[in-house]
């Protein structure tokens, strides 16, 4: 039986004051981030292999200690709870600066406990420091050192995440171990200036995803949640399974993925799958990433504070368990998309801006962390490096039960292959969870298949090396053999070039990468921008259609809205509104002879040819230009709104020829359809693809091409002739109702500015000049604007509650409602939402969201506003034909 006497536990003190006065150093938001509250422990293993050292390694750890707290004081200081907005910070006194060393044996060796590569849970956790939280904060860092019968040792660590991350704690560690050794000069000198590196923008604005995975709920502890007694286990990885597991993706998706995706996917079903969660909940695959060298500019290199951000996948349960693992393992892949200076930013400010409202990423979180390559095994006082490096924390990234990837000890090299899995789960799931992890070790994968996506012909994916024939392969039984690229969702890039024919932008492909033949693309350019130089009615000249005028206007300020569906009576200026929009869409950054707009600062929006030049740390060719507004006509063919495989070019000349379509155009910009209701079927279906993926795959026999289709859509319709399909109509965010103008000085208005415009349409517009320029100005400004502009708490909860109360279906009503009241505010001018912007646009948002009732003689519309008013002011008896006025 091992047993483990602690001699005596000894504060160290820094070797010289670092400082002469008392002062308190405020951290950065990534340091106070609540999911950093906590001690995080683990252990280094170390042999007694170098015969010449015979020092007592507690007194060798305890001198380069004392020596390194120098220039590591803020790790001998003390946390504590600032009163203005209760973050942590950290107080140097010289009345109390020490790091509690405690010195221990055992009774017994290393290799009989096998270099404790797979060690029992409660014996380790008696060689690494275990403080409470008041102890914790009191004292950031604990260290244990305890010594074996056989010379060897473990260090025992138990450090205060919000003081630093493992790569920082690293960094100290090394910087110890270069003191213990006797070098003379440090390799690396630590920088703090947290807040100065690190701190927020002024001012604040968290933007783009990171409010798709954080939420506040007012309390919320992140460790808190309550899962009842938890086992972990280590599973072992053996190289051979993995490679064979990662061929079945690659078969399927023809992606390849990274260790950590495809097994990070295959784990955390597992996890859900084991522990019974509901079906409709959602769950998240959470992991951190190094912002060092991400963020602008880049951190410097003795910056030792937390120096990672969270990353999120989020999958409803269901869908996870359900769909095949090379989807979820491409999520993942897709994911680290997000990793950009502006995510870091956001992150940052999103913690300025709601540290008291609870940030919470939800109670469903699986954390991972991939520890094989940290260089943990680099910290050498003098006996090697360790051969074993083993986390004890339960508490990762907001999840209570987290998984590590972790390398086998070094003492046991050529013993094992692979490396080993540590997990953490409640202990009444660790069964059914073996189970899943049975099925990997067997090399039962057929739980992870699905029909390939080249067609139903195709059977194999080539992705080894260019073509050398001019002519596609075929397998024996006819199957296309394609080149396999970058994959997102269900779609696959290959190489794709751009060559000109006839003036016209089409695709091949020959090699792994791309090339664009700008002549091709200017000529369409050219071809666009004379198209465009016909008069156009100024939107500015409209008269009445207020409603319609504002849903177009705040989709052009905020363009994730959604879209609008324009629904009225024939001749009442819906198209004419529209495409009179053209003039006020502003300029955005494309990248030149791109024929899809790719954004150079946005990864999601840009195409493949982009994507790879950026990868390879190419410069991007920028210019500006407008807002592309594209017509879709009725009578359009699916190729046209496609775009087009040239079969026989790739049957004769070995190349795969694409035409882009209207959905390449309009990529970015608006895509119109006039008439929408009219719309046939399968135009509708492409459309509905297109909206919810923001990516347009075009497959015929057996080749498959996508390219990026992110657009706002707009249609026009009049109800008389048809109704819209429902899935169509829910993915429009906004529904504007036109109406004929009635009053009758208002008709020979229209009807004289019409004239005016048809006599001499040059002098019509430059009549309205001034006015189109003060619109432009104003959504410009608002756009810039947005932003900034914040939302209240309780406004939010109001708008979800009035959705809830008219049983809108899914979260789209709630989502668009805020969007827009935030677009209507910004339009105005204003940093904060009130609910006379809510007011305006609430009816716009849900109306075509209610369920449909024949037997109600209501407008919808009204019925919003009844409901808004109810929840908003507690107003139950509203006269609808007054309201209806009003709006």
């Amino acid at each position: 039986m091992q047993e483990i006497h602690i001699k005596e536990t000894i504060p160290i003190h820094p070797a010289s004051p670092p400082f002469s006065q008392d002062h308190t150093l405020p951290l950065s938001r990534l340091d106070t981030d609540g999911n950093l509250n906590v001690t995080f422990r683990y252990l280094r293993v170390y042999v007694n292999a170098t015969s010449d050292n015979r020092d007592n390694p507690f007194n060798v750890i305890a001198a380069a200690l004392s020596s390194a707290l120098v220039h590591y004081y803020p790790l001998a200081a003390t946390l504590r709870r600032g009163q203005v907005d209760n973050r942590l910070e950290l107080v140097c006194s010289r009345d109390h600066l020490g790091v509690p060393l405690i010195n221990a044996t055992v009774n017994c060796t290393l290799e009989k406990l096998n270099y404790l590569d797979d060690p029992d849970p409660d014996f380790v956790d008696r060689l690494v420091p275990d403080p409470d939280q008041a102890y914790g904060l009191a004292n950031p860092c604990v260290l244990q050192v305890t010594v074996f019968e056989c010379g060897g040792w473990t260090l025992g660590t138990s450090i205060h995440h919000g003081l630093c991350d493992g790569l920082g704690a690293t960094q100290f560690f090394n910087f110890m171990a270069e003191l213990a050794r006797g070098v003379h000069r440090v390799s690396v000198n630590p920088v703090w200036d947290r807040a100065g590196l690190l701190g927020p923008r002024d001012p604040p604005r968290a933007e783009g995803v990171v409010r798709e995975f954080l939420g506040l709920e007012k309390g919320f502890e992140p460790y808190g949640q309550v899962v009842g007694k938890v086992a972990r286990e280590c599973f072992h990885m053996k190289d051979e399974w993995l490679e064979k597991f990662k061929k079945v993706l690659f078969e399927e998706s023809g992606s390849s993925f990274t260790t950590f995706e495809a097994l990070g996917a295959f784990i955390w079903r597992a996890k859900v799958k084991a522990s019974g969660v509901p079906g409709d909940e959602n769950v998240k695959f959470a992991y951190s990433i190094n912002i060092r060298k991400l963020v602008k500019p880049p951190l410097p290199a003795g910056y030792w504070g937390n120096g990672c951000v969270p990353m999120y996948a989020q999958l409803c349960a269901n869908e996870l368990i359900e769909q095949p693992i090379w989807k979820t393992a491409e999520l993942i892949k897709r994911s680290k998309i997000n990793a950009t200076d502006e995510y870091v930013r956001s992150f940052i400010d999103f913690q300025e801006l709601h540290y008291g409202d609870g940030i919470t990423a939800g109670t469903r979180v699986s954390g991972f962390t991939d520890w094989r390559h940290l260089g943990h095994s680099s910290v050498d006082f003098g006996w090697g490096g360790p051969v074993t490096v083993f986390p004890l924390s339960r508490n990762l990234l907001g999840s209570v039960e987290p998984c590590f990837f972790l390398p086998y000890s070094s003492a046991n090299v050529g013993q094992k292959d692979g490396f080993k899995v540590l997990v953490t789960l409640q202990e009444t799931h660790m069964p059914a969870f073996k189970k899943e992890m049975e099925k990997f070790s067997s090399q039962v994968f057929d739980f992870c298949k699905m029909a390939t996506m080249l067609g139903t012909s195709s059977s194999a994916i080539l992705a080894s090396k260019p073509f050398s024939a001019p002519s596609l392969s075929l397998t024996s039984s006819g199957s296309w053999w394609v080149f396999a690229g970058l994959s997102f969702g269900r779609k696959y890039y290959g190489g794709i070039g751009l060559v000109g024919k006839k003036g016209r932008p089409q695709f091949h492909v020959a090699v792994a990468s791309v090339a664009t033949d700008i002549g091709s693309v200017v000529e369409a350019q050219k071809a666009a921008a004379k198209e465009s130089q016909r008069p156009v009615y100024p939107f500015a000249a409209i008269v009445g259609q207020d409603e319609m005028k504002l849903c177009l206007l705040l989709n052009v300020i905020d363009p994730k809205i959604g879209g609008v569906m324009i629904m009225g009576d024939r001749g009442t200026g819906k198209s004419t509104t529209v495409r009179s929009l053209v003039d006020l869409l502003p300029e955005i950054k494309v990248v030149s002879g791109d024929p899809y707009n790719s954004d150079p600062e946005d990864p999601e929006s840009m195409g493949i040819e982009v994507r790879e030049s950026v990868v390879k740390g190419e410069d991007l060719t920028v210019v500006l230009t407008k807002i592309n507004m594209v017509d879709l006509p009725l009578g359009a063919t699916e190729d046209r709104v496609c775009g087009t495989i040239d079969i026989e070019k790739a049957l004769t000349e070995g190349v795969k020829a694409f035409e882009p379509g209207l959905l390449a155009k309009a990529n970015r910009g608006i895509l119109y359809v006039d008439e929408v209701n009219l719309l046939d079927d399968h135009l509708v279906d492409v459309l509905l693809d297109s909206a919810a993926s923001g990516w347009n795959t075009v497959e015929r026999e057996g080749i498959s091409i996508s390219h990026p289709a992110r657009f706002i859509l707009i249609g026009s319709g009049n109800p008389e002739e048809g109704e819209l399909r429902p899935q169509l109509l829910d993915r429009f965010g906004m529904h504007a109702q036109v109406g004929t103008v009635r009053d009758a000085e208002l008709r020979v208005k229209i009807v004289e500015e019409r004239a005016r415009f048809d006599k001499n349409p040059k002098e019509f517009r430059n009549s309205y000049k001034a006015e189109q320029e003060k619109l432009q100005q104003q959504i410009s400004s608002a756009r810039s604007f947005l932003s900034s502009v914040q939302i209240d708490h309780d406004l939010k909860v109001k708008i979800s509650k009035v959705c809830a109360e008219l049983n809108v279906d899914g979260l789209r009503g709630d989502i668009v409602t805020n969007r827009a009241a935030k677009a209507l505010a910004a339009l105005k001018g204003r940093e904060h939402v009130t609910a006379e912007d809510i007011a305006t646009v609430i009816p716009n948002c849900l109306r075509h969201r209610l369920r449909k009732d024949p037997l109600e003689s209501i407008d919808s519309g009204l019925l919003v506003s009844e409901k808004f008013y109810e929840v908003f002011f507690d107003i139950f008896d509203i006269n609808l034909s007054k309201l209806s006025r009003s709006i």
